[in-house]
């Protein structure tokens, strides 16, 4: 697994439930949360430099990443490039370079019963994780790399200032202001779900007490994330965001 706790749609917490709900041996979380344990987890890297994080993907077999919602959605490719493949979401950005049985499995957003299906498949089927990982390692040889993008990238920068003021600039400052609003609109939204919930209003009450004593103590700041992770994120359903 890799990303934050505490960041809903995110979505780490959970999926540490269904990988040991599907039995997985054993699991590995890659963090930037300040924890250093996890119950389930055998190891947890937190806060690893950028650099060492290959180190970590090339001692795994999988990844198991179902954010609900991605930009460019790295960690899998980073995965493919250190030799493993993942078990994703069809999330936002999975269909720029994720093709489900041919480099990594994919499964409908929300559907656990599915995570767990697939996660069992690669321990159970012999000859379905090495086609995947040659599949994934085909992908990450065929994808551009840092001195072919970057020109590009510069160069298409360079006609977006030089173009003269008109509709397209114009446009693009109005998309970009919408996009914004659709994702203050969602955020707005799961808060006042959330608000309307008594379990949730009682753990925010006390995780309230809590945060001043944490934000001096790193260690029961730790102890914190830990336990929010376990006791309420990973019992939440989450919400799948089709916007942003």
């Amino acid at each position: 697994m890799e990303g934050p706790l505490g960041v809903d749609f995110k979505n780490v917490a959970r999926s540490i439930a269904l990988a040991r709900r599907a039995g997985i041996g054993e699991i590995w979380l890659l963090t930037s949360s300040p924890v250093t344990r996890y119950p389930g987890v055998a190891r947890v890297f937190s806060r690893l430099p950028a650099a060492d994080c290959a180190a970590v993907y090339r001692s795994c077999d999988v990844l198991l990443k179902l954010s609900l919602v991605e930009g460019m959605f790295g960690p899998p490719l980073e995965m493919f490039h250190c030799g493993g493949t993942a078990v994703v979401y069809d999330v936002t950005g999975h269909d720029e370079y994720i093709e489900h049985e041919a480099n990594a499995l994919v499964v409908a957003t929300g559907d656990e019963s599915g995570v767990v299906a697939a996660l069992r498949r690669l321990a159970q089927e012999p000859g379905l994780l090495p086609r995947l990982t040659e599949g994934a390692a085909r992908t990450a040889a065929a994808w551009p790399d840092w001195a072919a993008t970057s020109p590009r990238f510069a160069t298409a920068l360079g006609a977006i200032a030089a173009a003269p003021p008109g509709i397209a600039r114009e446009r693009l400052r109005l998309s970009t202001a919408e996009l914004f609003s659709q994702y203050v609109r969602a955020e707005q939204a799961l808060q006042a779900a959330r608000r309307r919930a008594p379990w949730q209003r009682a753990a925010r009450r006390a995780s309230g007490l809590l945060q001043g004593a944490a934000r001096r103590s790193p260690g029961l700041l730790r102890r914190l994330l830990t336990w929010r992770a376990l006791w309420l994120e990973e019992r939440a359903l989450p919400r799948a965001r089709t916007r942003i």
